[in-house]
């Protein structure tokens, strides 16, 4: 999905306001949610250790950063458990293994946190679809509280922030519950 597509639910919130002034908001809202919520999780290639190297780039798809390591797994065979590691790792993907890996235990499959970059122009449609409202609230949110202009509206403010928030926490709920739509159930298990 990208920015233009919130535009028509937007727009008629804040009129007279720029567009490229709404693009750079539901960009940023965009960068937001994702940040709190851990929503856009992806698997990377994975990583082919050197002898006597510690720092690795990671290809990361296009107009992203990294918010944080979901996982990093070094296994020789993939049908066998591997040695989870915790590399340091920047928001360009940067990871640096200290000790340096053994080349030996086979590749390094990783697990990240992304988000777009301020320069990006879209999410993925399964973030961007399942969260067109949080992302369409928030930024109407952020352009309404600009004091001083034709399209400042204070009091909607509190109400398109609840709406966004709301959104976070359903978000939050969804991963949580492995974005299933089923009633969780807990067997009572004896001592």
């Amino acid at each position: 999905m990208i920015w233009s597509d919130l535009y028509q639910h937007i727009l008629p919130h804040v009129p007279g306001c720029p567009e490229p002034l709404v693009e750079d908001e539901v960009r940023r809202t965009a960068i937001q949610f994702c940040r709190e919520t851990h929503l856009w999780e992806e698997e990377l290639l994975s990583v082919y250790p050197v002898h006597g190297v510690a720092r690795y780039q990671l290809n990361l798809p296009e107009e992203t950063e990294v918010l944080s390591l979901a996982s990093a797994v070094q296994r020789k065979d993939k049908n066998k458990d591997g040695t989870a590691l915790w590399p340091s790792i920047n928001v360009f993907g940067l990871l640096h293994f200290d000790p340096p890996l053994d080349p030996d235990e086979g590749p390094v499959e990783i697990r990240a946190i992304l988000r777009p970059s301020r320069s990006s122009g879209g999410v993925p449609d399964r973030i961007g679809l399942d969260y067109d409202r949080a992302l369409i609230h928030g930024a109407i949110a952020s352009l309404q509280s600009i004091p001083g202009r034709d399209w400042s509206n204070p009091q909607m403010v509190a109400w398109h922030t609840t709406k966004y928030t709301d959104a976070v926490t359903e978000a939050w709920v969804r991963r949580a519950t492995g974005h299933t739509e089923k009633p969780l159930r807990v067997t009572p298990q004896p001592f």
